[in-house]
């Protein structure tokens, strides 16, 4: 389950509109909204782009943004 406030936030920090970061993912807009809100998943190509887009590693993506759970289940 992906953390969709970080997520939003980041894309917003970056002065993107969703409409944007939908047609440089290849999605439509209706099909990034079901993403974001957890109805569908990204895949891992999808991750990859984001991660360009935002200007991260694919690695620190998943860990705070697609996974944070798994990696802060031990704090």
């Amino acid at each position: 389950m992906i953390d969709t406030a970080k997520l939003d936030g980041r894309i917003g920090a970056c002065g993107m509109k969703m409409n944007y970061v939908a047609s440089a993912l290849g999605l439509t807009p209706e099909s990034l909204r079901m993403k974001r809100q957890n109805k569908t998943e990204f895949s891992i190509t999808e991750i990859t782009k984001l991660s360009r887009l935002l200007g991260t590693t694919t690695s620190e993506l998943i860990e705070d943004i697609f996974l944070p759970e798994k990696f802060n289940e031990n704090e």
